[in-house]
């Protein structure tokens, strides 16, 4: 009798399945949350470069510029970042850059808003010489208007994995416009 229970129960497989499922889960649920994450991260660089354009090409598009114009801008910004919000983990700054004579480029006048993540412009402050990118060259009399946009990244599952993964945890994106209408080195 014993013999033949315990060949019976050589033969039994039915919870083998339920093993090899327990063992898999876990390898599954990371790959799982480790592509919605990644998934996240692409959406959010998207946001940010659609945000950047869009605003920087509204302020090019004006024949002038005041300080309500700006407001409006930086309130449609919540509409283009959409699902994420910028709150106190971005920033968008934009700049007026413009060359006179033989100076180098200087910012005329510079705006930040939609945000409030305490970081400064990456081209530089208002009144002070503008930083542009190697090859990047403005002529006597022109304007460019430069959109800036920050944002403080931080993974929603498991940081400690995806902190050194990701290269930066604040992210910079920017555009350069040049002005359609009128040469926008002041605003009202």
């Amino acid at each position: 009798m014993i013999a033949y229970v315990d060949t019976l129960l050589r033969r039994d497989r039915r919870g083998t399945l339920l093993v090899e499922l327990a063992m898999a889960m876990p390898i599954l649920v990371a790959i799982m949350l480790g592509g919605f994450e990644i998934s996240r991260y692409v959406l959010l660089h998207q946001k940010l470069d659609r945000t950047v354009t869009s605003v920087g090409d509204l302020v090019s598009q004006a024949a002038a510029i005041t300080e309500a114009d700006m407001d409006s801008i930086f309130e449609a910004v919540q509409y283009v970042f959409s699902p994420f919000e910028l709150g106190d983990k971005g920033i968008v700054i934009v700049s007026s850059i413009g060359r006179d004579g033989t100076d180098p480029p200087h910012i005329n006048w510079q705006r930040s808003g939609a945000g409030s993540l305490g970081t400064s412009s990456g081209i530089g402050v208002e009144g002070g010489n503008a930083a542009l990118p190697a090859g990047f060259t403005i002529e006597a009399g022109e304007t460019v208007i430069v959109a800036e946009v920050f944002y403080e990244f931080a993974p929603l599952m498991w940081p400690e994995v995806f902190e050194g993964a990701m290269l930066s945890d604040v992210f910079y994106h920017r555009a350069f416009f040049r002005p359609r209408l009128a040469p926008l080195d002041t605003i009202e």
